[in-house]
């Protein structure tokens, strides 16, 4: 497995590593990010943390209505105009988190960190692996989205210290200079070549559409991916991960407090998160260009599950890393076979405005999830209960997907690239 990452990385590394610090600067728009500053802007604007959730959820919301016509934007135009100028808007929102000034505008500011940083910079980051990628589509895809936990292991500490240092509204503002004079220079220099290897791709458009005249799977558009029910049978399997892993990080202090963990042993368990998502993010890109990534669909969720079990049935403080580590291991395998499978099923003509669709789902089951989890808690459901739930919800969509399994042949055409 090693080995064929070694020998994909030689082929093309200035466009592997541009994936990869595509999915990395996201990081200004993640939750995990802008948590880390949730407690000074709480006092400076005076809001409750029931304030501060629904402002954020709003924004979020917004971001995902946009992200369904902007995320087509990558079928259309350059990747480089549309990475330079996401980056630059993304610099932007920080700059303006730095000088807001009002509760209302912060909504603003969190729905342009929301869009371009989680929505957007991701959004590209895997569409173009997906797209200039065919037989080592899953490898590709899995580096570019070790961006994800680099940036949850790096940005963190970073931020915590510059809090410290200048305070929090200088972070912000340095976060906007240093996309602006190193972020942007750094991913178009990365992007050299990016005529060839369009034409190479058109190119190969060609041959396959002029090869397989009468084939009945060609490209989906949009329109057509729509109307497939395959699509949306989906959903509940390709959302599971991103919506209880937000869910339940959301809300990681009730769960400490709940099973009488130390919050701090858990805060220092998202290393085992970190270093299990890549590895799930790896395992997933390797088994997806043996196999395919619809192949496993009905296994993927089986580390959480074995999460959600750890917090319905387990007390022990020693069982938090690997509760941590399996929530890490279902997030990486989900981040390689989403990027994958649209591809798989559909082609890669339209593959933005594909993803663009998905990516905005993903974007509100996040949104929603926190506000649903405390809706619970606060009519007295407990975590332990909603773990249970979520659990017999896994085995249903697995089972779900095992059958679903032999009708995802999609266009599976292309050839190495």
């Amino acid at each position: 497995m090693f080995r064929d990452y070694l020998s994909l990385l030689k082929q093309q590394p200035a466009f592997l590593l541009f994936g990869l610090l595509a999915a990395c600067l996201s990081s200004f728009g993640q939750t995990f990010y802008i948590g880390l500053f949730s407690g000074e802007i709480r006092g400076e604007f005076q809001l409750s943390h029931g304030e501060f959730g629904l402002l954020y959820s709003l924004a979020t919301l917004g971001s995902g209505v946009i992200l369904l016509w902007l995320g087509r934007l990558v079928d259309h135009f350059d990747l480089r105009w549309m990475t330079g100028m996401t980056l630059a808007g993304l610099a932007m929102a920080c700059l303006a988190m730095a000088i807001v000034t009002h509760p209302w505008l912060l909504v603003l500011v969190f729905f342009l960190l929301r869009l371009l940083g989680q929505g957007m910079m991701g959004h590209i980051a895997i569409t173009a692996m997906g797209r200039y990628f065919s037989a080592a589509r899953g490898r590709a895809v899995s580096i570019a989205a070790s961006g994800f936990p680099l940036g949850e292991a790096v940005f963190p500490i970073l931020a915590v210290a510059l809090i410290a240092t200048v305070g929090w509204r200088m972070s912000w503002a340095i976060a906007g200079i240093a996309l602006l004079i190193l972020g942007i220079p750094l991913l178009l220099a990365l992007l050299r070549g990016q005529d060839r290897r369009h034409r190479l791709w058109q190119l190969r458009q060609r041959r396959q559409h002029q090869a397989d005249r009468f084939r009945t799977n060609q490209d989906w558009a949009l329109s057509d991916v729509l109307k497939d029910p395959r699509f949306w049978l989906l959903m509940p399997a390709i959302l599971s991960p991103a919506f209880l892993v937000t869910g339940f990080f959301f809300h990681q202090v009730a769960l400490a407090e709940s099973k009488d963990w130390a919050l701090s042993l858990l805060a220092g368990s998202f290393v085992a998160f970190a270093a299990c998502q890549l590895g799930g993010l790896a395992l997933a890109g390797f088994l997806s260009d043996r196999h395919n990534a619809a192949s496993l669909l009905p296994y993927y969720l089986l580390p959480l599950a074995l999460a959600m079990g750890i917090i319905w049935q387990v007390q022990a403080p020693v069982w938090i890393p690997v509760y941590m580590g399996l929530m890490g291991l279902a997030a990486g395998a989900s981040g390689t076979i989403v990027g994958v499978l649209w591809a798989e099923l559909y082609g890669t003509l339209h593959l933005g405005s594909i993803r663009s669709v998905y990516t905005a789902l993903m974007v509100f089951s996040t949104a929603v999830s926190p506000w649903l989890l405390g809706q619970l808690m606060d009519l007295n459901v407990s975590l332990e209960d909603i773990a249970l739930t979520s659990l017999a919800w896994i085995i249903i969509i697995s089972i779900m997907m095992a059958l679903l399994r032999p009708s995802l042949k999609g266009v599976n055409h292309e050839q190495n690239s």
